[in-house]
């Protein structure tokens, strides 16, 4: 978003995966049901796709689903069995209703928060029926549902001798003094008024699984759900490693005597648990629409499309959601929703490879910058790319392979998974990385904003944290006249400058939190598969002063 104005893996676990060997007779089932030529036109929000089918697929729910591909795509997308129909403002539905019964579907209503868009579920996937939809009367549009495969926007951990977070406060310990967030001066400046940073906040993050028994986190977490496995109880699977560490960044109690503090210590936190490697529109609807619900202030979203896979663009319904979301949610306030702005180093605003969410116009998308205060040489850019956030690094000989562990320098101390397999052996990790640990910390600065005043609207956050930002690297980032870089957004998120605008005119806080933490969750009760009971108290920590350091992080 540029202006105030205007509006980031394991097994797929609930589905197979089929490639080209595809038996003959799921082929033909999709082929019958209109999903079968080799190249379709796929209505898509008022416009068409043109997409070819590549005779794989995989199934879901018992359905197969048909895989297709697009020009400039380099990964398949799979066609869901929900379509998603708007209609005129005054415009019957009896019509579609007959179409949708006759094809043997159920309606299953308008999606709340878009502007008469309704979703129906079809028996398989069907082209032909969303273009037979599309000519009714009364209908604006007709969107097939898309599931694509869900990247995390992070990269693994590395050296387990580097826990300090140099990212809150770097006095020298890496890279170069003072390029850091400023957080940790902020919370001086919030402690000194009386305020706690992070009271009264609640930040929605849509994630893998959480670990809701993790002694560090114990107290941060509100009633949220799972998505993936249809459940109340977010907790992590044996596939999820990353909703930990990104929660970890943002909410990791401080104070404690344990491991690490996050950016919004006070924030509470509303886990949404989604799948670790595939998702699809209705999902993603679901999620936002919940955290809504939920009356959240912020959402943080280090996730998004396949970097370097092409072009993708989020469903029209979700684009209704957000515009909802930062124009009526929070009592007309807005609701602040964050991204991860990607780590493939490309344009997320370019036509070759938009990346929809990161780019949507209601979004902060949030770049990485290292401990030197250079933009890291993975984090995608573009005219759309808002704010830039500490992060690891990588060395440009080794950006061939910028996912191998052993490549990263400069990692993020967070929490890691306790008594399952996580990022590292204990109960944190030093090494989490890329724009999925940059948008946490991000998220976590404006809940400082909103703990300090509660009234501030979504635009008056992101003119805050975009006009008291660093303007760093200048030679690199080559600032135009409105303090605008392709590559760095409007410079680094600077913690304290923003609090300090935020209070300008005097702050009282935020009231506390009516809802309660939920109680944390005891692993050897509640979790005993797959347990891994390697702690922090069975691996002594390291030191949080590395050889040549000249001092440590101060909380």
């Amino acid at each position: 978003m540029r202006t105030t104005s205007s509006p980031r893996s394991g097994s797929f676990s609930r589905g197979g995966a089929f490639g080209p060997s595809l038996s003959f007779c799921a082929f033909l089932i999709a082929f019958l049901f209109g999903v079968g030529l080799p190249a379709e036109s796929l209505p898509r929000a008022g416009t068409t796709l043109s997409v070819t089918f590549t005779g794989g697929g995989m199934v879901r729910d018992g359905v197969f689903l048909p895989a297709f591909r697009y020009q400039g795509l380099s990964y398949d997308l799979f066609l869901g069995r929900d379509l998603f129909v708007a209609f005129e403002e005054n415009a019957d539905t009896a019509d579609l209703r007959s179409a949708v019964d006759a094809a043997g579907g159920d309606w299953l209503g308008e999606i709340p928060r878009t502007r008469r868009i309704h979703r129906v579920r079809l028996p398989f996937p069907s082209v032909a029926a969303a273009v037979r939809f599309a000519d009714l009367p009364g209908v604006r549009w007709v969107e097939a549902d898309i599931y694509r495969p869900l990247r995390w926007k992070g990269y693994p951990p590395d050296d387990p001798f580097f826990p300090n977070q140099w990212h809150l406060e770097n006095t020298g310990q890496t890279g170069i003094a003072g390029e850091d967030a400023r957080v940790a001066a902020a919370w001086e400046y919030l402690i000194a008024r009386g305020l706690e940073p992070g009271r009264g906040v609640k930040v929605g993050i849509i994630d893998d699984g959480f670990d809701l028994a993790h002694r560090d986190l114990a107290g941060a977490f509100l009633q949220g759900i799972d998505l993936f496995d249809d459940a109340t109880v977010p907790m992590i699977g044996e596939d999820d490693l990353h909703g930990t560490a990104v929660t970890g960044v943002l909410a990791a109690r401080w104070n404690n005597g344990i491991g690490v503090a996050g950016a919004c210590p006070g924030c509470l936190v509303v886990p949404v648990r989604v799948s670790s490697d595939i998702i699809n529109g209705v999902t993603e609807i679901d999620a936002f629409n919940y955290l809504l619900d939920r009356g959240v202030d912020l959402i943080s979203n280090s996730w998004g499309p396949t970097d370097h896979g092409g072009p993708l663009d989020m469903s029209a319904p979700l684009k209704e959601i957000f515009e909802y979301a930062a124009t009526e949610g929070r009592g007309g306030r807005g609701v602040t929703i964050l991204f991860a702005a990607g780590n493939g180093n490309e344009d997320i605003s370019g036509p070759l490879t938009l990346d929809g969410f990161a780019a949507n116009p209601w979004v902060i998308a949030v770049g990485a910058i290292n401990a030197s205060g250079v933009k890291t040489l993975y984090s995608d850019w573009g005219r759309d790319l808002d704010i830039m956030a500490p992060s690891c690094d990588i060395d440009l000989e080794d950006y061939d392979d910028p996912f191998d562990m052993e490549k990263i320098r400069d990692g993020i101390w967070t929490t890691d998974n306790t008594g399952f397999d996580g990022y590292a052996a204990g109960d944190h990790t030093p090494g989490f990385c890329g724009t999925s640990s940059a948008t946490p910390l991000a998220a976590g600065i404006i809940g400082l904003l909103l703990a300090a005043d509660p009234d501030l609207t979504r635009e008056e956050i992101y003119a805050i944290v975009t006009g008291t930002a660093d303007k760093v690297s200048p030679g690199d980032a080559r600032y135009d006249g409105e303090g605008f870089s392709l590559r760095y957004g409007y410079g680094r998120i600077n913690a304290l400058a923003a609090v300090t605008a935020a209070c300008a005119d005097g702050c009282d806080g935020a009231p506390p939190v009516e809802e309660e933490p939920i109680a944390p969750l005891e692993p050897e009760i509640d979790f005993v598969e797959n347990m891994n009971t390697v702690t922090d108290d069975d691996i002594p920590l390291a030191s949080p002063e590395p050889a040549g350091s000249n001092g440590s992080v101060t909380m």
